[in-house]
């Protein structure tokens, strides 16, 4: 008999015995066949064929090999390969590796959640494994798609004028810039009925440095809209600049501008951030303009209701208007109201903007528009030379508020946050009354004398207004 492993006994007597194993029956130890070749590619110490045969090992391909020798990378004990070739699995870019593995590895992006690698034939994703440049993602995008956008930094200009699509960062404004640099257009330009129903979506627009030559002008250093809806949205607006509209000029343009924020943008003539108006109707919520400027009117928006036509209409509401300058009128709003409605403001701060006239000025375009501000819930302070120039229309609810310690808090700010006192209502501060002599503190400790008696805890006998406790009061 064989002793193939060299022991000094005999292969077929290790068998008998049950020292050795020979799973296929050919009286050699598996140890010897392994050794001569026999494949045991996962290392048990059997024969492959014999796991297969016995039914501890699967092979799904009928290779010979047991399926757990190849990778599984989605761990369902079927081998990649296998999955892949009998298309149990996408495997879009042929790399041998499902779809959903490269993912979950890192190796490509999937910047829209859909499964699908960016990098797949199909995919309207930018960033990434999936395609380099905006433009090249809305040329190649049908109307109506949704193209997500990875986070990075992109060059304009972008243009779409033919189609409605919605453009959506992955990770928002902060991770996500659109730089208008060296530029000699806007840096994204919406135009035309067709891209009606457009959606800009968590971009940071910086440095349009001029805008798009338009009516014998510069219009919108960041965005340019022209006889289209659209919505704009979760967008930062830094550091653009145009002739009017230095973030945002908008003709015959309806939709909505919301959570965005509009800082250091800057206007040669008129709208330091963005202009509304020449018809459509658009809503204007819960942005935050600060720091903007212009060489004329508004400083941070304009508005424009021409005297004839097209009506333009609009509400304004949730936002903050903070530390705009304008050399001419409306440092904060600036409104050219012809025919049309009121312009309604509403649950706005209204702060420190600086100006030839009112933080909120009407610029009527006719002499016999009646048109108003048309204000509710706002706050107005610290705003020069004043807070509105023209009619107004108070639906209630608003503060016109100064700063009489010159702290650079608004009163009302500083009563509403328990900051500073104010107890008799007025809206000025207890300290300020004291210290103008609009109100008397006899007794010195640092109340108007007034509320002392209203809180009873001084009297006033003979009801002349002055504390009992005080020097010359005989009572």
């Amino acid at each position: 008999g064989t002793d193939c492993d060299g022991d000094g006994v005999c292969d077929s007597e290790e068998i008998a015995a049950g020292t050795e194993a020979d799973c296929n029956g050919n009286q050699l130890p598996d140890a010897c066949d392994i050794a001569a070749g026999e494949s045991d590619c996962n290392q048990n110490g059997v024969p492959d064929a014999c796991d297969i045969a016995s039914g501890a090992s699967a092979d799904a391909d009928l290779d010979g090999k047991p399926d757990e020798c190849f990778v599984d990378c989605n761990a369902n004990e079927v081998p990649d390969t296998v999955e892949v070739a009998q298309g149990l699995v996408p495997d879009c870019n042929h790399n041998g590796v499902p779809d959903a593995c490269d993912i979950a590895a890192g190796t490509v992006t999937d910047y829209n959640g859909n499964g699908i690698p960016d990098s797949c034939p199909g995919e309207i994703v930018v960033g990434g494994s999936g395609l380099a440049t905006i433009q090249e993602a809305i040329t190649l995008a049908p109307a109506g798609t949704t193209i997500w956008v990875g986070p990075g930094s992109y060059a304009g200009p972008l243009s779409l004028t033919t189609k409605r699509l919605t453009l959506r960062s992955v990770d928002g404004a902060a991770a996500t810039v659109i730089s208008g640099a060296g530029l000699d257009t806007s840096t994204l330009t919406i135009r035309n009925a067709a891209t009606a129903g457009t959606v800009i979506d968590g971009f940071r627009f910086v440095d349009g440095p001029v805008g798009t030559a338009e009516f014998g002008t510069r219009l919108g250093g960041a965005i340019l809209m022209i006889n289209t809806s659209a919505d704009i949205l979760r967008c930062e607006f830094v550091g653009n600049t145009s002739t009017y509209g230095g973030a945002i000029y908008a003709y015959n343009y309806s939709g909505t501008i919301e959570g965005c924020r509009f800082e250091d943008n800057r206007a040669h003539d008129d709208a330091g951030a963005v202009q509304l108006g020449f018809g459509g109707t658009f809503a204007f919520r819960d942005n935050a303009l600060a720091g903007n400027s212009c060489g004329r009117n508004g400083g941070a928006l304009q508005v424009v209701q021409w005297f004839d036509g097209p009506v333009t209409a609009g509400s304004i509401s949730g936002c903050s208007f903070t530390d705009n300058e304008s050399a001419g009128a409306g440092p904060a709003i600036s409104w050219y109201a012809g025919i049309g409605t009121n312009l309604v403001v509403s649950d706005c701060t209204v702060e420190g903007n600086l100006g030839g006239t009112g933080a909120l000025t009407r610029l009527a375009t006719s002499s016999s528009t009646t048109l108003a501000f048309a204000l509710s819930q706002s706050r107005f302070c610290r705003n020069l030379p004043r807070d509105v120039d023209g009619p107004v229309v108070d639906l209630g609810g608003n503060i016109f508020s100064a700063d009489c310690n010159g702290n650079g808090l608004c009163d009302a700010e500083e009563i509403a946050r328990g900051l500073a006192t104010d107890c008799n209502g007025n809206g000025t501060l207890d300290a300020c009354d004291l210290a103008s002599g609009a109100a008397a503190d006899c007794n010195g400790n640092g109340q108007p004398d007034s509320c002392d008696i209203a809180a009873g805890t001084s009297t006033d006998l003979d009801g002349n207004g002055r504390l009992d406790e005080c020097s010359g009061e005989f009572v």
